[in-house]
């Protein structure tokens, strides 16, 4: 996770909200992921092994933005916020109930 070089991920956050360059950077990183998601999404579904539901790509967008605006706050001691050692296994909880319809503990 990105909590090893916590300083450059704040200031990236800091850079992106007010730096287009920036912004338009991280949006394509960001398209990247979301693509890549999207098809794991497809290949799980394809598979049978997750349900479908609503469109691969919506959920794809939904998570990693969820994803980054927890790891954020978390980052920046924003309140609310959940703490570092917890934020990995409540993201991967909600990731795998999204996806797969059921949670880390029953995998």
């Amino acid at each position: 996770m990105a909590g090893s070089h916590r300083s450059v991920a704040v200031a990236g956050a800091a850079a992106k909200a007010t730096n287009p360059e920036v912004r338009g950077l991280w949006s394509t990183h960001m398209q990247r992921w979301i693509s890549a998601t999207t098809s794991a999404i497809t290949a799980e579904r394809l598979r049978d092994a997750a349900p479908a539901g609503i469109p691969a790509q919506d959920l794809s967008i939904a998570l990693n933005m969820l994803s980054e605006r927890m790891m954020a706050a978390t980052f920046t001691d924003e309140e609310p916020s959940i703490p570092e050692d917890r934020v990995l296994d409540t993201l991967v909880h909600i990731w795998l109930s999204g996806i797969y319809g059921r949670s880390a503990s029953t995998c």
